[in-house]
Parts: structure tokens; C-alpha cells; sequence
């Protein structure tokens, strides 16, 4: 099952980035409707499934605001 994670960008540190959830949607726009700012992200999760334990740019996410022009 794809879900959809809502975040918004706190900060960034030497250690990565610093962030918190918003929500969790099982509807990528119902995830979009969730933003607020341009440090809004919407990234895609399937449930039951991990990511590798390295740091790695997650795949799909996205930040709807700035690619839409808003702020």
C-alpha cells in the first residue's frame, strides 16, 4: 500500500536535516493539501517496507510549493 508522508523542513545542520511530520495520507494530493510553505515536502512510503540504513536522498520527494511557484 503507497502512503504519502507530509513534512515540514525545521532547519538544516551538519547532520542532515531537521523536520517534522505533518501527517501520513493514503492520497498524494490529500499529502499536498497538507502544506503550508515552501519547507512543506510530500515523499512516498510503502507500507511494511524500509529504507537502507545509509542516508540517502528519499526517493520521490518533493516540495509542491516551491515547484508550484508559491510561497
Amino acid at each position: 500500500m503507497q502512503l504519502y508522508v507530509t513534512g515540514h523542513v525545521i532547519t538544516e545542520t551538519e547532520e542532515g536535516i531537521i523536520w517534522d511530520i505533518l501527517g501520513i495520507f493514503d492520497e498524494e494530493y490529500k499529502a499536498v493539501d497538507a502544506c503550508y510553505d515552501i519547507c512543506c515536502f510530500v515523499g512516498p512510503m510503502t507500507l511494511n517496507a524500509s529504507f537502507p540504513r545509509e542516508i540517502i536522498e528519499w526517493p520521490g520527494c518533493w516540495y509542491p510549493m516551491s515547484q508550484k511557484g508559491e510561497s
